[in-house]
């Protein structure tokens, strides 16, 4: 029986994408297969922050 080290497959990417506020931004690290899913686990790390649902724009800037 072989065990994978890894649950992410090799062939996804890091993405690197920014989410703003008003008078801030971070940005993060999320890896993804592509740049829609890059957004949508993006936003869902931003809505559990503390003051995440008052962001105002989340972007995806590309791979690393």
């Amino acid at each position: 029986m072989t065990t994978k080290s890894s649950k992410v497959p090799k062939s996804w990417h890091t993405w690197l994408v920014k989410a703003s506020w008003r008078g801030t931004a971070i940005k993060l690290k999320v890896v993804a297969k592509d740049s829609d899913d890059a957004w949508d686990k993006a936003s869902k790390l931003v809505k559990r922050m503390e003051g995440g649902m008052s962001c105002e724009d989340i972007t995806v800037l590309g791979t690393i």
